[in-house]
């Protein structure tokens, strides 16, 4: 933090610059994972002012073709909720938006004509989700931040144990899966509204 301070404004512009590119044109899964540790630590010094371009980042991530990109957002998602929580809080929504798509994401291209399919993206992004399932909940501050947990990132959980179990093609996955689903459960004490209440 302290050499972070001596840097000039221009100079923190380019280095956030050239991490945000670096991890949006990066081939390698595991390389991407410490640039998304690296952006995570860079936002913990430079939020709140770096949070308009960041969070920009991030939807474009989100919702490109490239199944890529698309897992750069899941990385970066639970980095951020790691290291900067306080500054996501605002954008639980999108978050949890963000998460719900990806629990479904089968690592297909994107957008209108794309049939394109990498066989391995799917579960390379949907395990990227299934960090963000708990990482997620540090977000959850309020009674319309659990109901909007509860109708969109909790259904997607468990569509993605029930086709899991019906397969059972991928055991990994549904260990996965199901371990996300007990930490939610587990964490509902603490916050009320994320788990549906019978009655």
């Amino acid at each position: 933090p302290r050499h972070w301070r001596t840097l000039t404004p221009a100079l923190r512009s380019g280095v956030q610059q050239m991490l945000l590119e670096r991890l949006a044109a990066e081939p390698e899964h595991f390389v991407r994972r410490a640039v998304a540790d690296a952006v995570a630590a860079v936002a913990r010094l430079a939020l709140p002012a770096w949070q308009q371009p960041l969070m920009g980042f991030l939807r474009e991530c989100a919702s490109a073709p490239s199944p890529g990109h698309r897992e750069v957002a899941m990385l970066l998602f639970a980095s951020l909720c790691e290291a900067a929580p306080e500054h996501l809080v605002p954008h639980s929504a999108a978050v949890q938006a963000a998460v719900a798509a990806g629990l479904a994401d089968t690592g297909g291209a994107a957008g209108p004509g794309s049939a394109q399919q990498d066989a391995g993206a799917g579960p390379a992004l949907r395990g990227a989700a299934l960090a963000d399932v708990e990482a997620a909940l540090v977000l959850v501050d309020g009674r319309c931040a659990a109901e909007g947990y509860r109708r969109t990132v909790l259904p997607a959980l468990l569509q993605l144990l029930r086709a899991q179990v019906q397969s059972q093609d991928d055991e990994a996955e549904l260990a996965r899966a199901l371990q996300a689903l007990v930490e939610v459960v587990e964490a509902a004490e603490h916050r009320p509204g994320v788990l549906p209440v019978a009655g």
